[in-house]
């Protein structure tokens, strides 16, 4: 891990993924301002751009300033997930005082079993440590747990409040049928309006065949072809597992 001094624009590769550092530069992305230590219950302005990154994919800068980087890998297995934390000092001074907890501020903790080990409290000059932390889904959420980060950096204090990218999504399983059996329970479950939800809204871009499919298939679903008469729509099968049940999926995208 390359060193940086305090205040330069160089990014700490903290987990090796430069390309996708890359991406975030080319993409706009500013460096976030750390909050100032006032409300615990606030989130870091700038967390949102990391955070929907995961939405299709399981690796990645979640968040950085000009003092840490922040950064996950994780992996998921039916209801079971594991996550491994990275901080990375980019000053050049040591953090100290470091903490780093997961919080449950709008209540997924019936539905969300986290627990997370405590780290070392100091993060040397160019140095970064690792925190573990494990989830089992139990239930279905609706919103993810908080990861509250306290540290001092060069005499000063800081808190950051970020969303866990703890999403519905990752507890998805592909699933593989024929049209069928794709048709046979799409009807069935338009027959139970509680279970089927539809949304028409505007493309921001052009269509394109392969980003879709390929952000189908990060959300943690299958691409089934051939099984539409429409060849233009998509049409995707999962299944949501948790420890108390396995619930199926069907998706179909139609672009107009």
């Amino acid at each position: 891990m390359g060193g940086a001094g305090g205040g330069s624009d160089t990014l700490v590769d903290v987990l090796g993924l430069g390309e996708l550092q890359d991406t975030f530069a080319s993409a706009g992305f500013g460096m976030a301002t750390a909050a100032p230590p006032l409300d615990e219950n606030r989130l870091t302005p700038g967390w949102e751009a990391g955070f929907k990154i995961f939405l299709f994919k399981n690796s990645g800068i979640l968040f950085e300033d000009d003092s840490i980087q922040i950064g996950i890998k994780s992996e998921y297995k039916e209801n079971l997930g594991r996550l491994t934390v990275f901080y990375g000092n980019k000053s050049g001074s040591p953090i100290i005082n470091f903490s780093a907890d997961v919080d449950f501020p709008e209540g997924p903790e019936e539905q969300l079993k986290v627990i997370s080990k405590p780290t070392e409290n100091v993060i040397e000059s160019s140095a970064q440590l690792q925190q573990l932390i494990t989830v089992e889904c139990v239930s279905a959420f609706t919103d993810a747990p908080r990861l509250k980060i306290k540290f001092t950096c060069g005499g000063v204090p800081k808190l950051l409040v970020l969303k866990l990218p703890l999403l519905l999504n990752k507890f998805l399983e592909a699933s593989v049928m024929d049209t069928n059996n794709f048709f046979e329970r799409w009807k069935a479950l338009g027959e139970r309006p509680e279970q089927e939800a539809q949304e028409i809204f505007l493309a921001q871009k052009p269509m394109d065949a392969a980003a879709n499919k390929n952000k189908l298939s990060g959300f943690g679903l299958s691409v089934l072809t051939g099984v539409d008469p429409n060849a233009t729509n998509f049409v995707s099968a999962g299944i949501f597992n948790t420890s108390t049940a396995r619930i199926g999926c069907l998706v179909r995208l139609e672009p107009n």
